[in-house]
């Protein structure tokens, strides 16, 4: 993650991160306008300006102030929904089995599939296959789906 202040500074990070390890995952904060651009360019996976983000997560508040309080991401005194992506690697434990065999009661929202087509509030008899990137919501389930975690097979 590169979020220092200077968006020149942050394309020199991404240029370094980016020679030193080609399949890292590289978030950037921009500031300037053109600056995505240009990290993009270095080598960022994801830029982020705090600018716009603000603006897109006020206007959510002000057309669906119910959705954003579901949603928060930022901690708050009330209980919000947390969403998790969970990438299917070749061999792991997910790979081949069905949606519910996988996630059980966690709800899965979408499958994106590793050849880019999406399949929304998939069936649970959906199999899943590596390369396939699955997208759920919950509360305290959510660990349990971290690569790694065991399935938790039932309500």
């Amino acid at each position: 993650m590169c979020a220092v202040d200077s968006d020149a500074t942050n394309v020199y990070i991404t240029l370094i991160a980016r020679s030193l390890n080609p399949h890292l995952f590289i978030v950037a904060r921009a500031s300037e306008p053109g600056s995505d651009r240009r990290l993009l360019a270095a080598g960022a996976d994801r830029v982020i300006s705090p600018f716009v983000s603000s603006g897109r997560h006020m206007a959510l508040v002000a057309l669906r102030p119910r959705v954003a309080d579901v949603l928060e991401v930022e901690p708050g005194t009330a209980r919000s929904m947390r969403l998790e992506e969970v990438r299917i690697e070749e061999g792991s434990p997910q790979a081949g089995r069905t949606v519910a065999e996988a996630f059980g009661s966690v709800p899965v929202l979408a499958v994106r599939h590793a050849g880019g087509q999406i399949t929304a509030t998939p069936s649970p008899d959906l199999r899943l296959r590596a390369g396939d990137l699955v997208l759920t919501i919950g509360e305290e389930d959510l660990p349990r789906v971290r690569p790694g975690a065991p399935p938790r097979l039932g309500p």
